[in-house]
């Protein structure tokens, strides 16, 4: 196939992309993380740039000095603006489709197949958030990653040395936006191991030499030099239970056709987290129903399938599983809870291995169908949950106008602020459907610490005085606080973001 074609399929996809996203690119600030890494960005690296590199995240166990430094560098575009960070995470979204395009490409050499895991990756809701988060920096990582595989099957493909060196450059500067792709190398090992086991080919010697020497300098300096900067955190590693618990629920989000988010605003199904403890057994019981049955299909069918996966190519297929494994991994073990930041690549990897099994529908006209149908579910996904996150930053941006900003522009001041009585607080899931005080600091007071300075943080970058000190409290709190005139300034934020001061 000539190259303009395949530019000329991608394009097609970028294009309907960019659509997609077009108007949640223009949305403010959403959610409390973006808050906060501004105010970092502008009271800590703009003034002192050393730090970017010489400490971790919020002084936790995580080093990622490129991805601070990227922060730093979009904030000074248009400081306070979040379009420069919301454009540049949907510029490196589209760099992750074109490398899904090229691995499609590379592992089954079928533009179908290609096109098909582009476009189904381009629009589906797992890879959301990651895209619409605006600060969290995960987009660059994850196209630095999937580049790196690229990168890593050409230099296989044409024996170039150059290359290889290149995909692991570029593994190890993912490595420093977001610490979790420090699996990539395990991941290309793993490829060779499966070309072993299939087909009996090994590595040329030289290659395998590189990647060791070259990987473990360059992946190992990680290691030591967040060791060195490390200011006490240390890495938690979870049990078995969470492991099984994270890898299941992961496992059911990528395996549904349709988005908790559009099901929630379609059926009024609820949320994950809503998901009531009897619910929750009716889901496995019906789950484990499902596993069985499908046990028993395989058993029956064994003969055909296998014949099926050595048609589709086994050590591809093994790849894609190890792929989602491997990039599920680091958080299922050094992490108590699931987010859909995190599954990003598992969703990319999870879009190649269905675009592969999907072309062997034999009617041409019943896989379209069903390609046409998961579009549709996953594009109306998409742009529900950006509609979500647009409202959210106009509400957020709503609130911080209606506080009395421009009178603290200099010198202390002590305010206090919590929830009307009036307002009743909607399910919200990730970084969607916030309203009122929520949408900047989500959560119940005193539980949240990060939603507690997030506020405040916002107030203070949008005065440039740092000497402003937000409390957030609950409505009876408030109340019995402020009856003393000493205490301060106190206001009631209501769920339309409108701000009214407490009066006794």
């Amino acid at each position: 196939m000539h190259l303009r074609k395949h530019l000329a399929i991608l394009g097609l996809i970028l294009v309907l992309t960019t659509l997609i996203y077009a108007r949640v690119s223009t949305a403010y600030f959403c959610g409390y993380d973006d808050f906060l890494e501004i105010q970092r960005a502008n009271f800590v690296d703009r003034l002192d740039p050393v730090k970017v590199f010489t400490t971790t995240h919020f002084d936790s166990f995580k080093y990622r000095p490129f991805n601070r430094g990227a922060n730093l560098i979009t904030y000074l575009i248009d400081p306070n603006e979040a379009t420069p960070f919301r454009v540049r995470d949907l510029f490196f979204h589209e760099v992750s489709i074109c490398a899904v395009y090229c691995l499609g490409m590379l592992l089954f050499g079928s533009w179908q197949v290609a096109a098909v895991a582009a476009l189904l990756f381009s629009i589906h809701p797992l890879a959301n958030q990651v895209v619409v988060a605006a600060v969290f920096g995960n987009a660059e990582a994850n196209a630095l990653f999937l580049l790196t595989l690229v990168l890593f099957f050409l230099s296989l493909k044409r024996s170039s040395m150059p290359l290889l060196c290149l995909s692991l450059v570029c593994g190890a500067v993912s490595v420093y936006v977001y610490e979790s792709s420090i699996v990539v190398p395990g991941l290309m090992a793993g490829w060779w191991a499966l070309e072993y086991l299939f087909s009996k080919r090994q590595p040329p010697r030289r290659f395998v030499v590189v990647f060791v020497l070259l990987g473990g300098v360059l992946f190992g300096s990680y290691l030591i030099v967040r060791r060195h900067f490390n200011s006490g955190g240390h890495t938690p590693i979870y049990g078995p239970k969470v492991f099984v618990k994270g890898a299941m629920e992961y496992a059911v989000a990528l395996l549904l056709p349709v988005d908790f988010v559009l099901a929630h605003d379609w059926l009024q199904t609820p949320f994950p987290s809503e998901v009531m403890p009897d619910e929750m057994r009716t889901a496995v019981f019906v789950a484990a129903a499902a596993g069985v049955v499908l046990i028993v299909i395989v058993f029956f069918q064994r003969r055909r399938i296998t014949a099926l996966l050595a048609r589709a190519g086994p050590a591809e297929l093994l790849f894609l599983l190890l792929g989602i494994l491997l990039s599920l991994s680091p958080f299922l073990v050094f992490t108590d809870h699931v987010s859909e930041t995190y599954v990003y690549l598992p969703a990319a990897f999870y879009c190649l291995l269905l675009a592969r099994l999907l072309t062997f529908i034999p009617s041409r006209g019943v896989l379209m169908a069903l390609v046409a149908v998961l579009v549709v579910l996953f594009a109306s996904a998409t742009w529900d949950r950006n509609q979500r996150v647009y409202a959210c930053g106009s509400t957020a941006r709503r609130l911080l106008s209606n506080l009395p900003l421009a009178d603290w522009k200099q010198g202390e001041f002590h305010v206090s602020v919590a929830k009307s009585l009036d307002t009743v607080t909607p399910a919200h899931y990730g970084v969607y459907n916030h309203s009122g005080l929520d949408t900047i600091a989500a959560g119940e007071p005193h539980i949240n610490e990060y939603g507690l300075r997030a506020l405040e943080a916002a107030a203070q970058l949008l005065t440039g005085n740092p000497g402003i000190h937000i409390n957030i409290y609950n409505p009876e709190e408030l109340a019995a606080r402020c009856g003393d005139q000493a205490h301060g300034l106190c206001y009631w934020v209501h769920p339309d973001a409108t701000v009214s001061e407490w009066k006794p």
